[in-house]
C-alpha cells in the first residue's frame, strides 16, 4: 500500500507539470505563436513546420512569457526536456541562434517519452538492484563506462555518440571511449568533468537510494554535471519531482562506502 501511494503521489506531481506545461501552451498558441511556425530551407533542404530559435526567443519576451534574454532561453530548453520540442536534427539545446526547431505535434515521427503510468514505475522498480553490488562505474558485460558512448560528446555536442575502441582510457574501474582523440585528451585532463553523476548509474535509482542501468538517450546536464537515467520516462519523473539530486548526493557517498566494505 505504502508502495503503491509512493507510485501514485510520483505520477500526481509529474502529470501536473505536464498540465502546466500543457496551459503554457495553449497561452501561446492564443497569443499567436503559431505564426512563427514556418516551412524554411536550408542547404538546399526543406524543412517543413520549423520554428527558429532566435525568433521564438524575442516572441516569448515581447509577449511577456520571458523577462529576460535567459529566462527565454531556459523557457525553451524547459519544453526540450518535457520533449515538447527539438531540434531538428537532435544537435542542439535550445539556443538564441538561427537554429530550427520543431514542437512535438509538428512532427508525426518524434518519438515523445509518453505520460508516466503505474506499469513503467513498475518496470523500473522490477529492474533496481536494491542491495547489489555497487561499483564507482556502472560498466555493460564489456567493462565499458555509459554503455560505450563518448561522455565528453554530451558536452561538446549536446547529444549521445558513440565511443571507438581506438580512443579508450580506463578510469574509475572503467573502460571509457571516446569519438575523436580530441575528446579522449579532454577527459584524461579533467575526468571528473566529464564522467556522469553517481559513476553513470540511473540517478532516479540513487535518489531512492538503489541503482539501475541507463539509457545513453535518457541524459541531462545541470549545472555543468550529466545526469543518466534509466529511460527517457524515469528521466522525465526524476527531472519533475523536486530535490532528486540533492537525496542522490546526499545517497551516493554511503552507497559506494558499503559497496567497498563488503
Amino acid at each position: 500500500m505504502e508502495q503503491q501511494s509512493a507510485s501514485e503521489s510520483v505520477q500526481e506531481i509529474v502529470s501536473s507539470k505536464e498540465k502546466e506545461i500543457a496551459a503554457m501552451k495553449q497561452r501561446w498558441v492564443s497569443k499567436g505563436v503559431r505564426n512563427l511556425v514556418k516551412d524554411r530551407k536550408y542547404h538546399l533542404k526543406n524543412y517543413p513546420n520549423v520554428i527558429v530559435g532566435n525568433e521564438l526567443v524575442e516572441w516569448l519576451i515581447k509577449n511577456g512569457e520571458a523577462g529576460t534574454l535567459e529566462k527565454a532561453v531556459a523557457l525553451g530548453q524547459s519544453l526540450m526536456d518535457n520533449e515538447d520540442l527539438h531540434h531538428v536534427t537532435n544537435d542542439h539545446p535550445f539556443k538564441n541562434e538561427q537554429l530550427f526547431y520543431r514542437f512535438a505535434e509538428d512532427d508525426p515521427e518524434w518519438q515523445k517519452a509518453s505520460s508516466v503510468q503505474d506499469s513503467d514505475l513498475k518496470d523500473f522498480e522490477a529492474h533496481c538492484q536494491k542491495g547489489g553490488k555497487v561499483c564507482k562505474t556502472n560498466c555493460d558485460k564489456h567493462c565499458h563506462a555509459v554503455h560505450g558512448y563518448d561522455v565528453v560528446a554530451y558536452f561538446t555536442d549536446a547529444k549521445p555518440m558513440k565511443g571507438k575502441k581506438e580512443f579508450s582510457h580506463q578510469w574509475n574501474d572503467g573502460t571509457w571511449l571516446f569519438a575523436s582523440q580530441e575528446h579522449l585528451d579532454m577527459f584524461k585532463a579533467d575526468p571528473e568533468k566529464y564522467a556522469p553523476q553517481y559513476g553513470g548509474y540511473c540517478a532516479w535509482a540513487v535518489n531512492l537510494g538503489t541503482t539501475a542501468d541507463i539509457s545513453a538517450n535518457a541524459w541531462k546536464i545541470v549545472d555543468g554535471k550529466l545526469y543518466l537515467n534509466y529511460n527517457k520516462i524515469i528521466k522525465k519523473v526524476w527531472q519533475t519531482v523536486p530535490n532528486t539530486i540533492e537525496r542522490a548526493d546526499g545517497n551516493w557517498p554511503d552507497m559506494l562506502k558499503k559497496a567497498e566494505t563488503k
